[in-house]
């Protein structure tokens, strides 16, 4: 069995003014949880120079990887973060490959 190539991040460079939905979420919800970047990423042992990228809206895709740690650190479905970063059907496909029944 062939498995796919991994799912990497993009870096992008938007404009000051533009932020991505995912920084927007990303920074309101650690305002919600009390926590500063660096709090959040020793916790959770969350990459602190993605994080960054994250909030300053360098990010447009996310690995696999991320997106479940993100979520988990953040306490949100990893549906959130998959819509946030139009992936949605990254989640349907997660979702699906939990559902098989493996056969020995």
């Amino acid at each position: 069995m062939q498995l796919a190539e991994p799912i990497t991040f993009t870096v992008i460079r938007a404009h000051k003014s533009e932020q991505t939905p995912l920084a927007l979420f990303v920074r309101n919800r650690l305002a919600e949880l009390g926590l500063k970047q660096s709090e959040f990423c020793k916790l959770t042992g969350f990459d602190q120079g993605l994080m960054s990228r994250i909030q300053n809206s360098m990010i447009t895709n996310l690995s696999l990887e991320s997106v479940l740690r993100l979520s988990l650190g953040l306490r949100i479905s990893p549906k959130d973060i998959f819509e946030l970063i139009d992936r949605s059907d990254l989640h349907e496909l997660v979702v699906r490959s939990y559902a098989i029944e493996w056969v020995s």
